[in-house]
């Protein structure tokens, strides 16, 4: 009996010790779970496609909010056998090889980067709650970080350095601003096969 409720009570502190994130996307909103917090923003959906590079896809969508900023999300997922190799930080630095990227916070499974791109700057979550799959929403702003990182864990806000030159993004054309290609999956190898074999050449 000591010994179940022993296993009960290491099993219920590892559930709470867990971190579950997750962006999902309607024609007309964003919304970010993050374990029991929903936090929602109204965007609509002007763009939607999908990038293939062999074992990885990327759905793309880029969002418009009523004041004109345009926002993307990346849902990049490897194929069955294939998992994304490296950091969620290196990944990043990788598939943003044009961008200056730095990990300012982390909240479980949810990341928070700095990101610099032709003298502008911009904040960018990613979640990886497997190592097959990898969620990016950018170009956020100080104030939208903090209204997130204040719902999640309110001491940490104090940890989001301010940006000098924000990236508001007014044009849609100019979204994305990550780097896929198949030279990313393939010459960088961010992909490998399960078991530690990399992608072939």
């Amino acid at each position: 009996m000591k010994n179940f409720l022993f296993t009960f009570t290491f099993f219920a502190l590892f559930l709470q010790g867990c971190f579950n994130s997750k962006i999902t996307s309607t024609p007309t909103h964003i919304t970010l779970l993050h374990n029991d917090i929903v936090i929602t923003k109204e965007l609509e959906t002007v763009l939607r496609k999908q990038l293939l590079y062999p074992p990885v896809s990327i759905d793309i969508e880029i969002k418009q909010d009523k004041r004109g900023n345009f926002y993307i999300y990346e849902n990049a997922y490897a194929r069955s056998g294939y998992e994304f190799d490296y950091s969620v930080s290196m990944l990043v630095h990788k598939i943003f090889k044009k961008s200056y990227s730095k990990q300012v916070l982390r909240l479980g499974n949810l990341y928070f980067f700095i990101m610099q791109t032709n003298g502008k700057s911009y904040y960018l979550v990613a979640i990886r709650n497997v190592k097959s799959t990898l969620e990016l929403l950018y170009p956020l702003t100080k104030n939208q970080i903090d209204n997130l990182v204040r719902r999640i864990d309110p001491d940490k806000t104090k940890t989001i350095p301010p940006l000098k030159h924000p990236l508001l993004v007014k044009n849609a054309d100019t979204l994305p601003l990550s780097n896929w290609s198949a030279a990313s999956i393939v010459i960088d190898t961010i992909v490998k096969k399960k078991g530690g074999r990399v992608v072939p050449r």
